[in-house]
């Protein structure tokens, strides 16, 4: 050992440490060309250990150098030329990672080399903290719960597939799903990355929104070359429309942005500057933008165009895959939802009709129903209204769930809202209060304990109450709307017949069916609903039969109050194969009373005189991440300093050896 340790000098020490770096330069370079999506971390620990190894003892001998001497600059110079790598590396990943936190992402070179980084950046912090590894066919689930989850991996299982199929191709790799914040960073995605939702302790696991959202990036990046250069409006907004829903939420507000006259044109959201950046318009507009190219010229066009674009010949690119100019389909996208009076009108518009469905018969029923149901939500401009719901699950089998019994309270004056769950005075409540101004919450855990203010923030323009049912937002009538989609992946949507209910002959039936890729073949669900004219085209019944033999059923039972038509209950069955009821909800108005509300109910001061200092936290608005906008961090500033004092000061070193110095 001794005769080992004479040999190591700071110079040979010095050597080690720039041939350590350069091994991991090459080791990235040689996986990111190779295309391993999930290289192990030993790949580039190893290299790098033994490189921070080598720079401590590097420091540590040169230190005890310049204080004993002799050869103190020498030793000194050694120091700035072997501690230089390690600088450097530390600012490449502080780099990548304030691109990360940024979204606003470019892909250079740097970006493309980040495979095998990104799993040594991840990978040993996920199997500390999310040791549990989950298998499926499309993706590996790195939890902190030992429970495998079958549900939670099928569905994520399947959402992958469809989109695979929809677009025609599929990868070879998995997504490696990790269910929580990796460093800080949730809600992302990177290089086969998903970093979704937190597991949550629940009855029913469901796929997050977020989950989806982030394999939808996994999805499409692993059919794009590294080269590629889709802008994050195409990116996003493929993304947010397999969120759930069929989009419509992004429909939404584009709609209204563009009744306020404050939508941003492609240009605008294609600019040099935001062509890598996802602010609030790359989510909503590119998601309308994505489901229109989509539905207008398929999928296989649109994976034609994103593995083709560039970003200097976006104009070129797009004339040639869709044979239209930026202003063309800027125009076009935008006057396809400017014709509607509401979003459910355009939702339902846009739907296929099949052989021997009269288009004039459903244009004429949607206006009806849309205009029924306008009339309906409009009635509770001015409203207080007290909803029982109850819940059961049904089966020698199932454990009782949390929350079998809860009594809402909804009081609407306009443009103010506030929904109160439980009672004000004895406990448990929670309070949300939206007004034009500003948005609210309270909780009062039980009974003697003093209110908490949970957030309070300033909101932006007011939405009049008009503008929001038309939006279908915030003011159904108290029941689930069963007309609009659910979150689930459904691709094609096809109304089948319309004609009077067997039932009986003064509804009206409209029955569908849905088409569900899968992995081998695809499914088909089928379903109707049934609409009363007498009652504003309301649902009065609607039953769904899934492929794997359950069936949905929800019932809805009207009233007059005032002269004015209401619903009274509402209640949901699932059916399982054997025909046996499994779960049931009920929903019933037991109090309803038209006129202005009480107004206190929408005052902070009403609530144990709490002020706005008290306030818990403050959330952020959807899409609306908190950002890093800094590109250049403090390591990177170091290390170009450290850069700059190495040359000088190796500069002197010749000179030094000149004059015969030491």
């Amino acid at each position: 050992m001794k005769r080992l340790l004479s040999k190591v000098s700071l110079a040979r020490l010095t050597l080690a440490v720039w041939l350590a770096w350069l091994a991991t330069i090459v080791i990235t370079a040689w996986l990111s060309l190779s295309g391993v999506l999930h290289p192990s971390f030993l790949y580039m620990a190893i290299p790098l250990a033994f490189m921070l190894f080598c720079t401590l003892g590097l420091v540590l001998g040169g230190i005890w150098q310049i204080v004993r001497g002799p050869g103190r600059f020498r030793a000194f110079v050694l120091i700035l030329v072997g501690v230089l790598p390690g600088l450097l590396t530390a600012a490449y990943l502080e780099h990548l990672f304030l691109l990360a936190a940024s979204g606003n992402i470019r892909l250079t070179w740097p970006v493309r080399a980040s495979t095998s980084v990104a799993s040594l950046l991840a990978e040993p912090y996920v199997r500390m903290y999310y040791p549990h590894r989950h298998e499926g066919r499309r993706c590996v689930m790195w939890s902190a719960s030992p429970e495998r989850k079958e549900a939670l991996l099928a569905q994520m299982d399947a959402h992958i597939e469809h989109m695979e199929t929809l677009l025609g191709e599929r990868s070879d790799d998995k997504a490696y799903w990790v269910r929580g914040p990796v460093w800080g960073l949730g809600g992302r995605y990177g290089v086969g990355w998903v970093l979704g939702s937190a597991a949550r302790e629940q009855h029913y696991d469901w796929l997050d929104p977020v989950d989806r959202h982030e394999a939808a990036h996994f999805t499409l990046n692993q059919l794009l070359p590294p080269d590629h250069e889709l802008p994050l409006l195409f990116q996003e907004g493929w993304a947010e429309l397999h969120t759930g829903g069929d989009g419509t939420s992004g429909w939404r507000e584009f709609w209204l942005n563009l009744r306020k006259g404050k939508s941003l044109s492609l240009r605008e959201l294609l600019s040099p500057d935001s062509y890598y950046r996802a602010e609030v318009p790359t989510y909503q507009q590119g998601c309308v933008l994505v489901d229109y190219l989509l539905r207008r010229f398929g999928h296989a066009k649109f994976l034609e165009f994103c593995r083709t674009c560039r970003e200097a010949t976006f104009d070129e690119d797009l004339q040639r895959v869709f044979g239209m100019s930026l202003d063309e389909l800027d125009k076009s996208y935008t006057q396809e939802l400017a014709q509607y009076n509401s979003v459910a009108q355009w939702y339902f518009m846009s739907l296929q009709l099949a052989e021997g469905v009269d288009p004039d018969q459903w244009r004429q029923l949607i206006e009806d129903y849309c205009e029924g149901t306008k009339r309906l939500q409009m009635a509770f401009r001015q409203s207080s209204v007290q909803v029982r719901e109850t819940s059961e699950i049904l089966g020698p089998d199932e454990d009782p769930g949390s929350d079998q019994c809860q009594n809402l309270q909804f009081y609407r004056d306009g443009e103010r809202n506030a929904t109160i769950n439980g009672d004000r005075n004895a406990g448990p409540c929670n309070v949300g209060i939206a007004t034009s101004l500003v948005y609210f919450a309270v909780v009062k855990e039980k009974a003697g304990a003093p209110w908490r203010l949970l957030y309070h923030y300033a909101k932006g323009d007011a939405l009049d109450f008009e503008m929001a049912v038309a939006m279908n937002r915030q003011v159904p009538p108290y029941f689930e709307h069963v007309l609009l989609p659910m979150y689930e992946d459904a691709a094609a949507v096809t109304i089948k017949s319309i004609g009077p209910s067997p039932v009986d002959t003064r509804l009206v039936r409209i029955s569908y069916s849905i088409w569900h890729p899968g992995q081998d073949e695809a499914t088909v669900s089928v379903g109707w609903w049934d609409l009363d004219p007498r009652f504003d085209f309301g649902v009065v019944a609607a039953e769904r039969h899934f492929p794997e033999g359950v069936r949905g059923r929800t019932t809805v039972e009207y009233q007059t109050i005032d002269g004015r038509t209401a619903p009274e209950t509402r209640l949901y069955e699932t059916f399982g194969p054997e025909g046996v009821v499994r779960w049931r909800s009920t929903s019933e108005i037991t109090s309803c009373e038209f006129g202005p509300p009480p107004p206190e109910v929408f005052e902070l001061s009403s609530y144990g005189g709490l002020r706005l200092e008290d306030a818990i936290s403050s959330p952020q608005p959807p899409h609306d991440r908190e950002r890093v906008n800094q590109k250049i961090g403090p390591a990177a500033w170091t290390a170009f300093g450290w850069a700059i004092a190495t040359l000088l000061v190796g500069s002197v070193l010749p000179i030094r050896r000149a004059f015969g110095c030491r």
